[in-house]
């Protein structure tokens, strides 16, 4: 894929217009299809669904897929339909106050990717699509951002990642799960931290913990790996797994009910990635070719504002690729959304080389289990997780007065994790010491996570709190250097994914790759990850707070002028037969933190 074929693919879709004036000038109308439930003459279908996101005070971008039932081509002529009132609220009608006319275009795959200004700042915008008397159902609901200069006392939002359509369930998606707790009520926004697919397909024929309701995936080519299955490597590929995720109901409602503001992340393009290689084995193959046809899926079924896009995948280190964007909300927060795998170095310790604990390649030693000395003696500050560009971009964002939160947002963990095993007595003498659970994290990284803790250090930026994925749930205090007393910078609280496999499982699936008969032990331990967890608090001074390695689910954030509350949320697991059993909701974890306060209190909910 050349650049004018990924920016007319990725960019192909996507428009602009304007009200002009408020929504609350215009009149109310009936659209052409009266009732959103109703579905119409049969003619022309969703299977996509429909979503909204990267809002802005007066802006909003609405998403949707719109084919024709008998298969017939040619352009369809859509129309757009805002409104004010909640469909709940009408009797009889979906009542208007604008509508957008807009073309699905065959070569675009017949996608409308449309950005509306002229909204108004802090609304609720109710919309769907019709073409030819046939609507979305169900009807769709933006959120703008406040104004800049609003006094705004409380947002929340949801934070989810790691989809995987064969793993584990998707009732979580449901409002059921997601209201468990009774402060989201008022819920508007997510942010999906990466995953929107999983681009590795399993062997057909696997044993699967997942729901019967998703089949086998079966992707147009596919890229073979050995004791994994295929892994997406063309447009087709990336296409369909995009088409298949967004085929599921519960996710299409989950997406018409909030505003998305989506971040690029591993799995949509492929496991543990550094720019455009992957790490399925330990040469670590660029794949360019791979990398653009994954983006340019993802940024296209995204509800992306290309306004705040640059991009030029001329540039060999995919530089000017810029996903990373901030919203702001009022005075209350800036929430500021990084991008990790487009610019990120080689893992400091390279899997093709020869390091501990046996002195053999690939990933164990790497950028999994590394030994902190050697991590040490093999970084330098080359080594980056973010560009120079987007480094200097986060460190404005971090300075800017006028809020009284700033939420870090990012794929990777600065959680600090070595795990010590001096006194395992079934391990190999050379795994009996401690090694870092994960270097593909901000730990892997130790020069620029030094730079960027300095930076917030030296200029005082307070109330600051990262979120982040990494598979993992875990609320901490991210410390300057943790060799001797406590020395807080910020706070961070990591979610799970939602349906992919945890921190711990993924660590047994790597040290089963391994042939050295010597990690059979060590592969025994992870599989009891509550073992491990009980392990790891014991042994990190303090700083952890709560961790929790094995488990899925997803975290509410909820921010006031005075607290911010992050509910992390376990959900229960499917059976061995596809069955879910028991509640949606496995328990809570909530970790309170108080402004002005490098700190937090946690708080268990059965």
């Amino acid at each position: 894929m050349d650049r004018r074929q990924f920016l007319h693919f990725a960019a192909g879709a996507f428009t602009v217009s304007s009200l002009g004036s408020a929504l609350s000038g215009c009149n109310m109308t009936t659209g052409g299809n009266s009732a959103p439930d109703n579905a119409g003459i049969g003619t022309y279908r969703f299977p996509q669904g429909l979503s909204s996101g990267d809002p802005g005070a007066d802006s909003g971008v609405f998403w949707t897929r719109v084919v024709r039932v008998d298969g017939v081509e040619g352009d369809i002529p859509v129309t757009l339909e805002i409104s004010l009132t909640p469909l709940r609220e009408t009797v009889g009608s979906f009542r208007l106050f604008q509508q957008i006319q807009l073309v699905a275009k065959q070569a675009n795959d017949y996608i409308i990717h449309h950005k509306l200004t002229g909204l108004e700042p802090d609304t609720n915008y109710y919309f769907r699509f019709v073409a030819g008397g046939d609507a979305n159902n169900p009807v769709g609901r933006l959120r703008t951002l406040p104004a800049e200069s609003a006094q705004v006392t409380a947002v929340q939002f949801a934070l989810l990642n790691g989809l995987d359509w064969s793993y584990n369930h998707w009732q979580a998606m449901t409002e059921q799960a997601l209201r468990y707790s009774v402060l989201t009520v008022q819920t508007h926004y997510m942010v999906l931290l990466g995953g929107a697919i999983n681009a590795l397909v399993p062997d057909p024929g696997t044993i699967r913990t997942v729901e019967s309701v998703h089949p086998d995936l079966k992707l147009p080519d596919g890229l073979a790996v050995t004791g994994y299955g295929k892994v997406a490597s063309t447009l087709a590929d990336y296409v369909y797994l995009q088409q298949i995720y967004r085929s599921d109901e519960r996710l299409q409602k989950l997406l018409a009910n909030y505003t998305l503001m989506p971040v690029f992340g591993e799995h949509d393009f492929t496991n543990d990635a550094w720019q455009d290689h992957e790490t399925y084995t330990a040469a670590n193959q660029q794949r360019r070719e791979q990398l653009l046809a994954a983006l340019a899926a993802w940024m296209r079924y995204m509800p992306l504002d290309w306004g705040d896009i640059s991009y030029d995948p001329v540039a060999a280190d995919f530089s000017r690729i810029k996903l990373y964007r901030n919203f702001r909300f009022g005075n209350l927060f800036d929430l500021t959304l990084t991008e990790q795998r487009l610019q990120r170095s080689d893992h400091a310790i390279p899997e093709n080389v020869n390091h501990g604990p046996f002195a053999l390649t690939g990933g164990v030693g790497s950028r999994l289990m590394a030994d902190p000395a050697e991590l040490a003696s093999y970084s330098t500050g080359s080594q980056k997780i973010l560009g120079d560009e987007q480094m200097a971009w986060l460190k404005t964002q971090l300075t800017k007065p006028g809020v009284v939160w700033r939420l870090l947002v990012g794929e990777s963990p600065f959680t600090y994790m070595p795990i010590d095993f001096t006194n395992e007595p079934s391990l190999a003498q050379e795994l009996r010491k401690k090694s870092l659970m994960s270097a593909d994290s901000w730990g892997g990284y130790l020069a620029q996570q030094q730079e960027l803790l300095g930076f917030v250090e030296q200029n005082a930026v307070g109330n600051l709190v990262s979120l982040a994925a990494g598979g993992f749930f875990a609320a901490s205090e991210i410390w300057s250097d943790y060799s001797g007393v406590r020395k807080p910078v910020m706070v961070e609280c990591c979610t799970a994914p939602i349906s992919g496999r945890a921190l711990s499982e993924e660590m047994v699936d790597h040290l089963k790759a391994e042939t050295d008969p010597r990690y059979t032990p060590l592969k025994q331990l992870f599989t009891q990850s509550y073992l491990i967890d009980r392990r790891l608090l014991g042994q990190l001074n303090g700083w952890v707070k709560h961790l929790n390695t094995g488990s899925r689910g997803y975290a509410m954030v909820y921010v006031r002028s005075n607290e911010l509350i992050i509910d992390s949320i376990r959900t229960t697991e499917v059976s061995a037969n596809g069955q879910l059993t028991g509640s949606l909701v496995a328990g809570r974890t909530r970790a309170t933190i108080k402004t002005g306060q490098i700190g937090m209190v946690i708080t268990e909910f059965s």
